[in-house]
C-alpha cells in the first residue's frame, strides 16, 4: 500500500486580505510614479545616478541624429567621434559590434569608416579581435584607455551640466 501524506489545502485569501495587497500595491505604483516624475522634472538627477554617464553618451547619439532635421547633414562628419560613442554605448549595454556595424554607426562610406577604425586602434583607442566561432567576422571594442578616455570626457560633461 502507498503511503501518501495528504497536505492540508491552502485556505483562499478572504477578499479583505486581497484588499489590503492591492492597496500595497497601489501605495508602491505611486510612490514609483512619483519618482519618475520628479527624474522627468529634473534632469540633473539622471545625471547623478552612476547609470548617468551612459545616459548621456545615449542621449549624445540622439541628439546628433536630430540635428538632420534641423540642419543639412551634409555639415557634420565626425565619423572617429560616432565610432567612439557607439563602442562606448555598446561596452555599457554589453552587447558586441562587428566591424560592419561600426562602420555602420560611423555614417560614413565603409572605405571612410575603416581608415577611422585604424586611426582609432593606431592611437590606442580601439581594437578588433576575431569571432571565436566565425573567422570571417571581427568584432570591435574599446581598448581599457579608450573607455577611460570616453568615462572621462562624459563625466566632464556630466559636472559641467550639474554646476550650471
Amino acid at each position: 500500500m502507498h503511503n501518501a501524506q495528504r497536505t492540508a489545502p491552502t485556505p483562499a485569501p478572504t477578499s479583505q486580505s486581497l484588499l489590503k495587497q492591492a492597496q500595497a500595491l497601489q501605495a508602491q505604483a505611486a510612490e514609483l510614479a512619483q519618482m519618475i516624475t520628479r527624474a522627468d522634472n529634473d534632469p540633473g538627477t539622471v545625471l547623478e545616478t552612476p547609470r548617468g554617464t551612459a545616459a548621456l553618451a545615449k542621449g549624445i547619439i540622439r541628439a546628433r541624429d536630430q540635428r538632420s532635421r534641423f540642419l543639412p547633414a551634409k555639415f557634420f562628419s565626425d565619423p572617429a567621434w560616432d565610432i567612439l560613442l557607439e563602442l562606448y554605448a555598446a561596452e555599457i549595454a554589453q552587447r558586441r559590434m562587428t566591424v560592419g556595424q561600426v562602420c555602420g554607426a560611423a555614417r560614413v562610406p565603409a572605405t571612410t569608416a575603416l581608415r577611422w577604425l585604424n586611426t582609432l586602434e593606431e592611437n590606442g583607442l580601439a581594437k578588433r579581435h576575431a569571432d571565436p566561432l566565425d573567422a570571417r567576422r571581427f568584432f570591435v571594442s574599446l581598448t581599457d584607455d579608450g573607455s577611460r578616455a570616453m568615462a572621462s570626457f562624459l563625466q566632464s560633461i556630466k559636472d559641467a551640466l550639474l554646476a550650471a
